[in-house]
């Protein structure tokens, strides 16, 4: 028996190993499971083999195995769900506008929208979030001469805008090499027009000590933020990479009916900046709305409290009020999130958003 078990815990620890890291990058989900589905096959007709079984076993056992191929061969016929299958992500490339002379598309990474560019409006955000870590950022710097660090790529839609106006000193880190393939052949994102870094942002960050005028935090895995990037530590270095009067802004979704995510990370940017401000569409919420912010996080605050810019129709978004911010985390008394503890999924009710 502890033979069995040893033997059941090593195909299991070997398989998903071989499952994320070489199958389904290297084959695809569809040809993994082919290939599992045969493997199966065989060790079954070896195991029937092994036991020696009579008429009536090898039959049975035929008939077993006939039925996993068969399942197996008629999965051929399923359509593909994904341009690629990357270690990291199912990505996908939309075309919006149904217009060859004008395209617009949209990357999607598993089942999340990432970003939207059109080929001749690199300057145009398509959504709410991109359109205000876009202007949020030029607002504060309020020059072109400033250098940036962007955590995430995705569509690579707020680098490749920077870069057509003019702006240089760009770094990106996006920690899946695919997605940056598929930026550049269907997003129109020069890889000259920024140094990009393949691998996890915290950690080029923690390896280098250049600092930056900018640092933007669009980087989510499934529908949150990944947890080593919304805590204490992480702040922390974060304030240390920025240039004297430098900015950090970083997206986030959050349900309005609950606002525990929006109230924790303020809570936690709060242990290493001054001042944090909290930025959304000026409208008032929908009933449990998944909402955008944007939070600009410095040691002054913004010389405004609105702005106007394309998302892609001209959109206003302004700062929300302090006084309902402090309501807000003297209401919830958010712990603060650290390396230890970033239970992120769990603030953004993430049982409730799969419903």
């Amino acid at each position: 028996l502890g033979g069995m078990f040893a033997a059941g815990a090593m195909g299991a620890i070997i398989g998903t190993l071989l499952a994320g890291f070489v199958l389904v990058p290297w084959l695809g989900s569809i040809q993994t499971l082919i290939a599992i589905s045969v493997v199966y096959a065989v060790a079954a007709m070896v195991c029937f083999a092994i036991g020696r079984q009579g008429r009536r076993g090898r039959w049975s056992g035929l008939v077993s195995v006939t039925g996993v191929l068969g399942l197996a061969l008629g999965s051929l016929g399923l359509s593909p769900v994904c341009d690629r299958e990357s270690g990291y992500y199912c990505i996908r490339t939309v075309a919006l506008s149904g217009a060859a002379e004008a395209p617009v598309n949209l990357m999607v990474l598993d089942h999340l929208a990432h970003g939207v560019s059109a080929r001749d409006a690199p300057r145009v955000m398509y959504t709410d979030h991109t359109a205000m870590l876009d202007a949020l950022a030029r607002m504060r710097m309020g020059r072109l001469d400033f250098t940036s660090f962007h955590i995430g790529g995705g569509s690579y839609s707020v680098p490749r805008a920077w870069s057509d106006r003019g702006i240089k000193g760009i770094t990106v880190a996006e920690i899946d090499p695919e997605v940056t393939r598929h930026a550049v052949r269907d997003f129109w994102f020069s890889p000259d027009d920024a140094s990009v870094l393949h691998g996890d942002a915290r950690a080029l960050l923690r390896r280098n000590a250049r600092r930056y005028d900018v640092i933007v935090g669009d980087a989510f895995t499934d529908i949150a933020v990944p947890a080593h990037l919304v805590t204490r530590e992480f702040f922390g270095l974060v304030a240390d990479r920025l240039r004297p009067g430098g900015v950090f802004v970083m997206n986030l979704l959050d349900n309005t009916d609950r606002l525990d995510a929006l109230a924790a990370i303020v809570a936690t940017l709060g242990t290493a900046f001054s001042s944090v401000e909290v930025w959304t569409e000026a409208r008032p919420p929908m009933p449990a709305e998944r909402r955008v912010f944007v939070l600009v996080a410095a040691q002054s605050e913004s010389p405004v409290s609105q702005i106007t810019t394309r998302a892609p129709e001209e959109t206003r978004f302004a700062v929300l009020d302090a006084r309902f911010i402090d309501e807000l985390i003297a209401g919830r008394a958010p712990r603060i999130l650290t390396d230890d503890r970033a239970p992120i999924a769990l603030l953004m009710g993430f049982d409730r958003l799969l419903d």
